[in-house]
């Protein structure tokens, strides 16, 4: 299994169809000695049983075949709405029938005989990757960045290692594991993931962004996944996130909704200013600044300091309350207890 392969979070599942049997058995070879677990079909309709069986993450597709063709196949699975990605391969090259094949939502057009078959193996990989980015499977945010990172050949796997067991030892993210020791700037990450997962890579500004788009977008969501709406197109809602290896994001975001979200990379450091900019500073981020503006306060501004603090808590435990009438409709309110961040 290589690299950049070995850790993708558990075997992603595979489905290969070719009624050419040394095009398929090689196929099917490469993607097992890389880790995947590989089922092989010799026709589209031996393909159509399989996938009514299993749930395939990536279907590896022949374009010409007797009987249902890999473009008709590709149609099926299409208007089944799983969740798969499709790699179609062809000997001809053909303008026409690689455009209907994007057009139908194929991920990757291979032409074969490979001369590198690295390059079947790298597409599955990201095809996998994308599907769990999308649907919550179950690999990790570090399983999907070390995976980009060495494509791009940014780290070697030594270097990789040691900032992966920095970020184990600190309980931080890897990509903050990077930052911290300088082996990559923000921007080399946010384009070895981008082009990984053929994301496009925005850099945000202010002037770009749909005001009343964001004013209707929850602020929780913004904040969990660290997103920003940019535009909306149909049934589309496009945003910029600088982690789009989370599982369930879009799931959790097409269900609030009912939209389809369409990620696109930015970076974490603007993104972050813009959710501040415009849904407020995060509680915890807020309740730092109070804190440090409430040593020195006066008399006169105590009482809003401490009404926003109030508005930024919730009770966790009460250890003791005290409620007292000191005048008509004045009370005095003493407690003792732990309060713990708001976190929408």
């Amino acid at each position: 299994m290589d690299e950049t392969t070995k850790r993708i979070g558990g075997a992603g599942s595979v489905l290969v169809v070719d009624d050419v049997d040394i095009m398929r058995i090689t196929c099917q070879r490469a993607l097992e000695r890389s880790g995947f677990r590989v089922t092989a079909a010799k026709s589209g309709l031996e393909a159509l049983r399989l996938l009514d069986q299993e749930p395939f993450e990536v279907v590896v597709l022949d374009i010409r075949m007797p009987g249902i063709s890999g473009l008709e196949l590709l149609k099926i699975v299409r208007d089944r709405g799983r969740p798969v990605e499709v790699i179609l391969m062809t000997a001809y090259a053909d303008a026409q029938i690689a455009e209907e094949a994007l057009n139908l939502g194929a991920s990757a057009l291979l032409h074969k005989p490979f001369e590198d078959i690295g390059v079947l193996v790298a597409a599955v990989s990201k095809s996998v990757a994308r599907v769990r980015m999308q649907q919550g499977g179950t690999a990790e945010d570090r399983d999907g960045l070390e995976q980009a990172l060495l494509q791009a050949g940014l780290l070697d796997a030594e270097k990789l290692r040691s900032a992966r067991e920095r970020a184990e030892q600190e309980g931080s993210s890897l990509r903050s594991a990077l930052l911290s020791r300088q082996l990559l700037d923000e921007e080399e990450i946010n384009w070895a993931v981008a082009d990984y997962l053929d994301l496009s890579y925005v850099r945000l500004t202010e002037e770009m962004l749909d005001h009343d788009l964001i004013k209707n977008f929850p602020p929780p969501l913004a904040r969990q996944y660290g997103c920003i709406p940019l535009f909306r197109s149909g049934q589309e809602l496009h945003l910029v996130t600088a982690n789009p290896f989370q599982p369930g994001a879009k799931k959790v975001i097409a269900e609030a909704l009912e939209l389809t979200p369409v990620f696109a990379m930015g970076s974490e450091t603007e993104i972050a200013r813009l959710i501040d900019r415009f849904y407020g500073p995060s509680h915890p981020q807020r309740l730092r600044e109070l804190t440090e503006k409430l040593s020195g306060a006066g008399a006169a501004e105590l009482p809003g300091i401490v009404a926003e603090i109030w508005s930024h808590l919730q009770v966790e435990r009460v250890e003791r309350a005290r409620l007292a009438v000191a005048g008509t409709d004045v009370y005095e309110f003493e407690i003792v207890g732990t309060f713990r961040a708001k976190t929408a």
